[in-house]
């Protein structure tokens, strides 16, 4: 990059676009170019641009239509704006559940019975089992001034947890095979730490896309020549042992 040159992550852009909207051309322009505004996930938004749009679109009769989709019970990122309330706004409750056998929908029906779901299929067969960790004794975590990870258990306890639950399941008949069973994990950081790269996103920060959009382009060799190469070999070495 020459010195006259300017570099922007994914997060530049987001805080420029918070910023310009505050400049009534911008505005103009942007509900001009873009009518309509749909934002999915909408929890998970930055929340200083979820209000700038409040402060200088809703209820001021200009600007784009603007839609959010999403549930702020489902926010993940601490930074996310969650639920957003304004008398612009019209809720429109979405009651079908296309994902869940009926007895998820039951046990979400009687955690949140405000917006009762109902099951696509009631037939499809499912179950709905709760294992907590209240009891534990340990030192709870407190996160970054009561942040995302506050009231956790360590991380020790939580590996702990996670791989004793998995073996009593085991035990009673789930099969944990990849070709059976998802897992999910809700950040980043969870994921990277159970698959063994956990200092690669301390390295790059807040900037996920470098390494997770393979944007660096050392990840990028790594995981796209480096990995298969080394994948290939130990399946070639152990088809050599097989034969011996």
């Amino acid at each position: 990059m020459t010195p006259d040159e300017v570099s922007l992550k994914h997060e530049d852009v987001l805080t420029l676009m918070t910023e310009l909207l505050a400049r009534p051309k911008f505005r103009l322009v942007l509900a001009k170019r873009y009518p309509v505004l749909l934002i999915d996930e909408y929890q998970d938004t930055d929340a200083g641009f979820v209000e700038a749009l409040k402060q200088h679109f809703l209820g001021t009769g200009t600007g784009p239509i603007i839609g959010l989709f999403g549930d702020h019970w489902q926010k993940i990122y601490g930074e996310g704006c969650g639920a957003v309330e304004h008398a612009a706004l019209e809720v429109i409750d979405k009651n079908a559940n296309f994902r869940s056998a009926e007895p998820i929908v039951a046990v979400l029906n009687r955690m949140r019975p405000d917006l009762e779901q109902i099951p696509s299929d009631p037939d499809a067969p499912g179950e709905a089992r709760i294992f907590h960790t209240n009891a534990w004794p340990g030192q709870r975590r407190t996160g970054q001034g009561g942040g995302h990870w506050t009231g956790d258990t360590s991380p020790e306890a939580a590996r702990a947890y996670l791989d004793h639950l998995k073996q009593r399941l085991s035990d009673e008949g789930w099969d944990f095979a990849v070709e059976r069973t998802k897992i999910l994990m809700l950040s980043h950081s969870v994921l990277a730490k159970e698959q063994g790269y956990p200092t690669i996103q301390s390295i790059y920060g807040q900037f996920n896309d470098a390494w997770l959009k393979k944007e660096d382009p050392h990840i990028k060799f790594l995981a796209d020549q480096l990995e298969p190469a080394c994948a290939a070999f130990q399946a070639s070495a152990m088809a050599r042992c097989l034969r011996a």
